[in-house]
């Protein structure tokens, strides 16, 4: 057996073993593609509109609302965009609106939309168990996703031509026409679609890996020299500033100084701390879930002066590197394209499995049948 013809039977095998598990996890994330965005839109409904006569309470205003109705430990998301409630959050998984211009509680929003979202995402993850079945569920997925990994890497291997002619380039990077049989066609739209969405694939199974097993993650640092940093830890810079309570400018006042910072903005973070003297912005110019357009922006309360700013690429390249490989796993990091491109292949994906499985099938299933057929068709001609 040639070193070719044992990786094509290694490619096969492993895509018999998980076939089914890559199509689960391709096409929850091809559900998954859009997901911020169709929460947002679903969210318009709770878009209000004021009364005549009605201004925008301030944030000094909606933040002594917040500690009455909610308590301490919250933090406001204003948005750029008219209408459009204050997000509060508080801890890990507590939600509510606010009425920008009543400071009235509104409820968590589009509960159904994030609620089947949330769902698909632990269906992905680990088939929604809990308990021991989501620790199982995520060791069979981690091992399906490596083997996918194999899999793409064997199966450019296979496709590489001996000899590069024109010819060959057609029938494998382009959909043919009038294909003979439903043979020809998996066969081609295997490698067609194997082409196309490889450079995708490729970084989601490896950003897949990198949250999977913890090797995988610290290999990430490791690459630049670094050692994984504490959960929750940041490298961010801390400031002090000396101002008595009653000399501080107003948390509106920050807010503005944050707003200003840039007017390309779409949404700021403020954490609700009316009593400390810094206040620590997160300035967002794309949409929410890139971190290469965040920026911490640092304002005291002393003078509405900007005392530092934190930027993505502020980070060590480690940190730089493993916030990347969350983000790409999705497309996110390059925004609305990113996320269409990534979901694609994820589509692809689908039927990659679906052309590979149908493929093996003509290849190992159906000669057996067709040999046990003729073996009847001989017994029942013997007398």
């Amino acid at each position: 057996m040639t070193f070719k013809r044992f990786i094509f039977w290694s490619h096969l095998t492993a895509g018999v073993l998980s076939g089914i598990i890559v199509f689960i996890l391709s096409l929850t994330g091809v559900i998954l593609m859009y997901e911020h965005q169709m929460e947002a839109a679903a969210e318009k409904d709770f878009y209000v509109t004021p009364e005549p006569g009605q201004t925008l309470l301030s944030a000094d205003e909606l933040a002594a609302q917040v500690l009455t109705d909610i308590g301490e430990g919250a933090n406001l998301k204003f948005r750029n965009d008219e209408g459009a409630p204050i997000e509060i959050t508080q801890g890990r998984g507590n939600r509510w609106l606010m009425n920008p211009y009543t400071g009235e509680l509104m409820g968590p929003g589009a509960t159904g939309m994030r609620d089947f979202f949330g769902w698909m995402m632990r269906f992905h993850r680990w088939f929604a168990l809990e308990g021991e079945g989501r620790d199982t569920a995520r060791a069979i997925i981690n091992a399906a996703n490596l083997m996918f990994l194999f899999i793409i890497i064997s199966g450019l291997y296979i496709w590489l031509p001996k000899i590069w002619r024109w010819p060959f380039f057609k029938k494998n990077l382009v959909f043919g026409r009038n294909l003979p049989n439903a043979k020809a066609r998996d066969y081609n739209w295997h490698h067609v679609l194997g082409f196309w969405s490889l450079i995708p694939l490729f970084f989601i199974i490896i950003s897949g890996s990198v949250f999977y097993y913890p090797w995988a993650n610290n290999a990430v640092y490791a690459v630049f020299g670094e050692q994984p940093p504490q959960r929750g830890s940041s490298s961010a810079p801390t400031y002090e500033v000396q101002v008595a309570p009653g000399d501080m400018i107003s948390l509106q006042a920050a807010l503005d100084t944050a707003k200003n910072f840039d007017d390309d903005w779409n949404t700021i973070d403020m954490p609700v701390d009316p009593q400390n003297p810094v206040i620590e912005f997160t300035v967002d110019t794309g949409t929410g879930v890139q971190p290469s357009k965040q920026t911490d922006v640092f304002v005291s309360r002393a003078d509405s002066s900007i005392l530092g700013t934190f930027a993505f690429g502020d980070n060590s390249p480690g940190r730089q590197a493993r916030s990347f490989m969350r983000r790409i796993h999705t497309g996110e990091y390059y925004g609305f394209i990113g996320q269409t491109i990534f979901g694609l292949a994820s589509l692809a994906a689908c039927f990659l499995v679906y052309t590979g499985l149908a493929l093996a099938y003509r290849r190992l299933l159906q000669p057996v049948f067709r040999r046990r057929k003729a073996n009847n068709q001989v017994n029942i001609k013997k007398p």
